[in-house]
């Protein structure tokens, strides 16, 4: 699978006014990752996922501000979500808000999915990547997670706090400058990337608007949707997968259950497509397992309970039939090894 994720140019909106800010030349950091001032003028455009978060990093880096992401964050208004934007506007309370996020989340980004949960009193907002990178680009997780704080409390308003904030990678930035855009301390090295808070902020009221608007605006996305070509089936596997990797959900039943379709006639239409269950599944296992390797301080032991290993042995041994070497070597040697390609095994793991 060598499909390569797209995100509107939106997604940078306040780049260049930032990097001045710091006396830098936006033009020579975005021809370093092969873009231009005119695709980022033109909002609608969609360019790579993978350059926008190498400029991230290379930005951070070039301009000496660790904390580059979640500065950028703080920049960018609904309106950059562009048709996705206008209908989150036009919702009437917060679980609305984010219902249309996590369905129509492709419009803007179809790299991202944005998957919002319930359990017991609290509200579970979690950012998934479908082009799960082996190597640590951590600034377009800071500043999506910006954002979407920033986003919260633009619809509840500042009095908004969040219960915990998550990060699966370790800071990149003081504590202290966490704190200040989350106002809570954040917890690094986590499973998830992901905002928590209280359930009592979902039923509130963020905004009235005339209801024939919103069906119209609804039947206008719908339509846009399926004219790409983000829902095919392979895809809407990765992202089910990417949600459930690590839990006994991750299973050829259960995704056919979230497909509307039983086992048989999903296994017969994977057949028909010549797509390898096993192997996307082993293709995200073996990309996050980079992730957290480079990114995080997870020991071994949690990253492979958090991949749904049985243990550490039938992990490692998935591992290096992957990439020719075992986890903690892969971490010593931090990049020496190629982790960018895509798996090829047909089914690897336990």
């Amino acid at each position: 699978m060598n499909e390569t994720y797209l995100i509107r140019s939106a997604a940078l909106q306040g780049f260049s006014d930032l990097v001045k800010s710091y006396d830098g030349e936006p033009a020579e950091l975005l021809e370093a990752v092969g873009l231009s001032f005119e695709e980022l003028n033109s909002k609608e455009t969609l360019i790579s996922f993978l350059a926008v978060q190498q400029l991230l990093e290379l930005s951070a880096n070039k301009l000496n501000v660790p904390g580059f992401g979640l500065a950028l964050s703080q920049g960018q208004n609904i309106d950059m979500l562009g048709q996705l934007g206008l209908l989150m506007a036009s919702c009437k309370t917060l679980k609305d808000v984010m219902l249309s996020v996590q369905r129509y989340m492709s419009l803007h980004s179809p790299a991202e999915n944005w998957v919002f949960s319930e359990v017991n009193n609290l509200v579970y907002i979690t950012r998934f990547e479908y082009e799960a990178n082996t190597v640590p680009l951590k600034q377009i997780k800071e500043l999506s997670l910006g954002v979407c704080f920033k986003f919260l409390q633009l619809f509840i308003g500042l009095s908004f706090t969040a219960t915990r904030v998550e990060l699966s990678h370790s800071p990149v930035s003081e504590l202290k400058a966490y704190r200040k855009i989350f106002k809570v301390d954040v917890q690094f090295n986590q499973e998830y990337d992901q905002i928590i808070f209280d359930k009592k902020y979902l039923q509130q009221v963020v905004h009235l608007d005339d209801q024939n608007r919103n069906e119209f605006l609804e039947k206008y996305i719908d339509n846009a949707v399926s004219a790409t070509d983000y829902n095919n089936l392979e895809r809407q596997i990765m992202g089910l997968l990417i949600q459930y990797i690590g839990s006994e959900n991750a299973s050829l039943d259960n995704i056919s259950r979230k497909l509307g379709m039983n086992k048989r006639t999903l296994q017969r239409q994977l057949k028909t497509q010549q797509i390898n269950f096993k192997g996307i599944l082993a293709n995200i296992r073996g990309r996050k397992a980079c992730w957290y390797l480079s990114a995080s301080e997870m020991s071994i032991t949690l990253i492979s309970e958090a991949l749904g290993y049985k243990d550490v042995s039938a992990f490692s041994r998935a591992f290096k039939l992957l990439y020719g070497t075992s986890p903690s070597q892969w971490r010593k040697a931090r990049g020496e090894f190629d982790c960018e390609g895509d798996c090829v095994a047909t089914g690897v793991g336990e």
